[in-house]
């Protein structure tokens, strides 16, 4: 603090002589130029407020409520740069110690040059401190509720005790008082979630999969930090970063390096296979002018010709489900491809006994797509359904269609026969089959077809429950 410091100092005093009194100590401090500014009520003081910035303010509680809260609480902004000294008859009680506007006291009884001098010396430095916390607790504050990411503070309990707009959009929450943290959680209680990122030791993000509003699964990180330590409980500050897009970008980037290494695989295995099968053909023909007549042999030549050409298509079908040519694509109605994927199945979901029901059929969402290829990949979607139905007493079958501000969402679920982890892992893989004789290229044309489409597919599937395929198509 600099000497001789040129300060405004108001004396809220209840009469004059207390006035003089406090004024001929206060004269005789050389360590600040005091220009100082008398009020003998509320009244004057707060209209001298109005008129002129001070810089100290000597208050007497005897003209206040005790401690100078109704005084303080009608100038608000106004004393924010203001020291405030209580002049008191007693020692204050801790009520005294609670008021953030008021920095220092005096006792009347005390008044001396380097008591008072002390006094504003100590109330000034106590401001200053107050006004640093505040701007930090302000930039805080602002950071904490414009803050584009889901924020908020909870006790140990899981109970939200604040939270931004962010976090309200992304749950929905209209009274937080009834909003309850812990039904967002999918697959993990919060005691773990909580546990993990509370432990000083693991002071890091957990990824976590949570419900929005909308009912939507989203993939998170979700981090919390102690801010408030009392007696009984702790408090912490959390914040939620939504990573669902970015996962399924980069699950999408994955499984299309997958297809890139399989149709790179598809042309060398072709022309690897295709070279030497074809010259076994041109013997097999050969040596059947040289074996006419002979009835085993022409048989063995017969077995080698049927393995040749099994081997033959089967590299046809795999050079066919690796191409990558483009959709021919217009917009079309969403709704009408899934209608006609229905009536091509139709017949089957009879003769099965299926029920089956439709919904969101009625609506028209245009999008830009090849209509043939996306009726094949829903058609091979249904028929795979239809045939873990063979089993069920009650066969189920639904498939339906809704919106959202980014997609259109096609939804078809059966209470089948189910898949293990395996199984729906390698679904949309070539050649993988849990079927009899299965070539495992339908289900991965399917996806060829869907990815070519920028759709995001989800396979949710319980052994013995059933299998739902959530497939995205963008706007």
């Amino acid at each position: 603090m600099d000497q001789n410091q040129n300060l405004n100092v108001l004396i809220v005093e209840r009469s004059k002589s207390n006035f003089n009194k406090l004024k001929h100590h206060l004269d005789s401090i050389s360590d600040f130029n005091l220009k100082l500014f008398p009020a003998y009520s509320q009244e004057e003081a707060i209209s001298i407020f109005h008129r002129e910035a001070m810089d100290v303010c000597f208050l007497c509680t005897e003209l206040t409520n005790g401690i100078g809260e109704d005084f303080l609480g009608q100038l608000q902004k106004k004393i924010r740069h203001t020291a405030i000294i209580l002049i008191c008859n007693d020692f204050p009680n801790e009520e005294f110690w609670e008021k953030e506007n008021i920095n220092e006291y005096v006792l009347r009884k005390n008044f001396s040059t380097s008591v008072l001098s002390n006094a504003i010396r100590h109330a000034i430095e106590h401001n200053d401190i107050n006004l640093q916390l505040k701007a930090q607790e302000e930039k805080y504050s602002k950071l904490f509720y414009s803050s584009l990411e889901a924020t908020f503070t909870i006790n140990e309990h899981f109970k939200v005790l604040e939270c931004n707009q962010s976090f309200r959009e992304l749950f929905g929450i209209k009274n937080l008082e009834e909003f309850d943290f812990k039904d967002v959680f999918k697959n993990e209680s919060e005691e773990e979630i909580f546990e993990h990122l509370s432990s000083p030791k693991e002071r890091r993000a957990k990824k976590v999969k949570i419900t929005n509003s909308k009912g939507d699964d989203i993939i998170a990180y979700l981090s919390l930090s102690p801010v408030r330590a009392e007696i009984d409980e702790t408090e912490f500050i959390g914040v939620i970063h939504d990573v669902t897009d970015l996962e399924k970008a980069q699950l999408k980037l994955a499984e299309n390096d997958k297809l890139q290494m399989i149709h790179r695989m598809a042309r060398i295995i072709g022309h690897e296979i295709r070279n030497p099968l074809t010259n076994i053909f041109l013997a097999a023909e050969e040596l059947k002018q040289e074996c006419e007549g002979d009835e085993d042999s022409m048989e063995m030549l017969e077995m080698i010709h049927r393995g040749s050409s099994r081997i033959s298509s089967l590299i046809d079908n795999f050079l066919k489900n690796a191409r990558t040519d483009e959709p021919i694509k217009e917009m079309y109605p969403i709704e009408q491809s899934v209608a006609e994927a229905i009536d091509s199945c139709s017949d089957r979901i009879t003769l099965k006994q299926i029920n089956f029901t439709s919904k969101g059929l009625d609506s028209e969402t245009k999008l830009l797509i090849d209509n043939q290829k996306i009726v094949i990949a829903f058609t091979n979607i249904l028929i795979n359904a239809i045939e873990a139905l063979e089993c069920r007493e009650d066969p189920q079958l639904c498939i339906s269609v809704s919106t959202t501000p980014k997609h259109v969402r096609v939804a078809i679920e059966d209470n089948g026969v189910g898949m293990s982890d395996e199984m729906r892992k390698n679904l949309f893989t070539p050649f993988f089959s849990s079927k009899q004789g299965g070539l495992g290229l339908g289900m991965s044309n399917t996806f060829s077809i869907l990815r070519a489409h920028d759709a995001l597919v989800d396979v949710k599937s319980e052994l013995d429950v059933g299998t739902r395929f959530i497939i995205e198509l963008p706007m």
